[in-house]
């Protein structure tokens, strides 16, 4: 086997180092604001508007920080809104996600490719784009400052993404699967889709609830300061 020359081996170990120092420079670009944002958190409000940056006096931590946004600043309702909205969509979403992705992917159905390019074309329909004729009908409905309406919104925005995933993930299961747990009984089915596409709804809704649109959704749809997703 050929050794590899030395021009070669210093052109190695030169690419390397500056695909090191490329990701550590991303390491300290995504890190620091999360450390940043955590030892600002024990500093009081002086300290935080007069040295934002520098390090708390570990003499004179402020944990009463937390106590008073938990409390004072009402972030345990916040955290109970975006808990039950997300769970609530999540769940809605996935059962009829998957129901229809299966169906889409191992039947064949008349209009089932038509049907499943539009669940695509939705995918290709910015979300900012739809605030606002969203903003007036759930305005008309009644929908605005409730956790139901915010929960509908997430629900349609999530379903064209996750029909595509899932429906991509049953594709890859092997129809024999499909015919064998047919043979034992309709009743396992469910148990082996189950186990053999469980990283396609995971994936599926790996999405993240705050993003830049999922924030606009809170600030449009829940418009009350004093409400804030009431019901």
């Amino acid at each position: 086997m050929a050794q590899p020359t030395p021009l070669k081996q210093a052109w190695s170990v030169t690419w390397k180092s500056l695909l090191f120092l490329v990701l550590f420079g991303y390491l300290i670009v995504v890190v620091f604001p999360l450390l940043w944002l955590c030892y600002t958190a024990l500093k009081d409000d002086r300290a935080i508007f007069m040295s934002p940056f520098s390090l708390p006096d570990f003499q004179h931590l402020h944990w009463e920080n937390f106590q008073r946004a938990w409390v004072g600043a009402h972030f345990s309702r916040y955290f109970f809104n975006s808990a039950l909205v997300t769970t609530s969509a999540l769940l809605v979403s996935l059962f009829l996600a998957a129901m229809a992705a299966y169906a889409l992917s191992r039947f064949r159905l008349p209009g089932g490719k038509a049907v499943f390019y539009l669940f695509l074309a939705g995918l290709m329909i910015p979300g900012q784009l739809a605030i606002i004729p969203l903003f007036f009908e759930m305005r008309s409905l009644g929908l605005l400052d409730s956790r139901f309406g915010l929960a509908l919104c997430y629900i349609a925005g999530s379903f064209p993404f996750a029909v595509f995933i899932l429906a991509g993930f049953f594709k890859t299961l092997p129809a024999s699967l499909h015919e064998a747990a047919q043979i034992d009984g309709l009743q396992r089915v469910a148990s082996v889709l189950e186990h053999h596409a469980s990283p396609g709804p995971a994936r599926s809704h790996y999405r993240g609830d705050f993003s830049v649109p999922g924030f606009l959704e809170r600030v449009f749809y829940c418009i009350s300061v004093h409400v804030r997703c009431r019901q």
